[in-house]
């Protein structure tokens, strides 16, 4: 029996084709050494780590064939991220943390005489740490959820500034790692965090659940816990904080300033 030409039509195969991939539904965690940690970073744009074995042409005789060298490429073991930064910059900050922690700082600032000296790096076992790369359903739901394991910051791209340019800063933060693994998320719905304005119409923008301040006191927080009975915690609280002092101490130039010029008609 001739089958109907309605079932061949493009409507019947997107009707029983799911709800395709998007590639802005995603959310970046990190996890640094002694609770150093950052989640829900406002990332603008990141990659998905490539993965290939390499092989190599043999042949006993005839044609070669392809074989595998016994080596695997993670994408170069190689992970960027790209964020938005708030005026604070505390996303910045936790990761400039983490990346100052490795090896120390390269000058004797607590010296009266501060000299550049080599910079001395910590154990690899001391600041490794993980990156957690979710992409999500419209739901919000998680879809998959890649781990680059045995990751730390390497470098931070350098930021343009220009009197001509009102767009956000973007902070872009390469990181390198081991090996990833990947997993699959089945379908299950779950409640999530209501969006502000929307409520629980729509699900919150990727990055929007970022505390910004709120996180950064959780970290100097549980870092400060921790310090108590660990002499690698208090290290890290203390870059953490300096970091955060001079933030502090220029936030309260900026509010001095600003009386001043309120005081005198400025």
């Amino acid at each position: 029996m001739p089958r109907d030409k309605k079932e061949n039509t493009i409507d019947n195969l997107l009707g029983n084709f799911k709800t395709p991939a998007i590639g802005s539904l995603f959310e970046v965690n990190f996890y640094g050494p002694e609770g150093l940690n950052l989640k829900g970073v406002r990332a603008r744009s990141v990659s998905i780590p490539s993965r290939s074995i390499e092989v190599t042409p043999v042949s006993e005789f005839g044609k070669e064939r392809q074989m595998p060298t016994g080596k695997v490429d993670d994408g170069g073991a190689r992970f960027a991220v790209s964020f938005i930064c708030d005026n604070d910059f505390e996303d910045r900050i936790i990761l400039q943390a983490w990346h100052d922690y490795i090896y120390g700082g390269d000058t004797n600032a607590d010296t009266e005489s501060p000299t550049h000296t080599l910079p001395l790096f910590k154990f690899y076992d001391e600041y490794k740490g993980r990156i957690e790369l979710y992409h999500l359903r419209r739901d919000a739901t998680e879809t998959m959820k890649i781990e680059m394991e045995e990751a730390f910051p390497i470098s931070f791209d350098a930021v343009s500034l220009s009197a001509d340019v009102n767009d956000p800063i973007t902070i872009t933060v390469n990181f390198a790692y081991r090996y990833f693994k990947t997993t699959y998320v089945p379908h299950e719905p779950t409640e999530r965090e209501a969006h502000p304005v929307y409520g629980q119409d729509r699900r919150m923008p990727n990055g929007l659940n970022n505390r910004g301040r709120n996180q950064l006191n959780g970290v100097l927080e549980a870092l400060s816990v921790a310090s108590r009975f660990n002499k690698k915690s208090s290290k890290i609280l203390n870059r953490l904080s300096s970091l955060d002092t001079a933030i502090s101490q220029a936030k309260n130039v900026k509010r001095n300033f600003t009386n001043f010029r309120g005081r005198f008609g400025g």
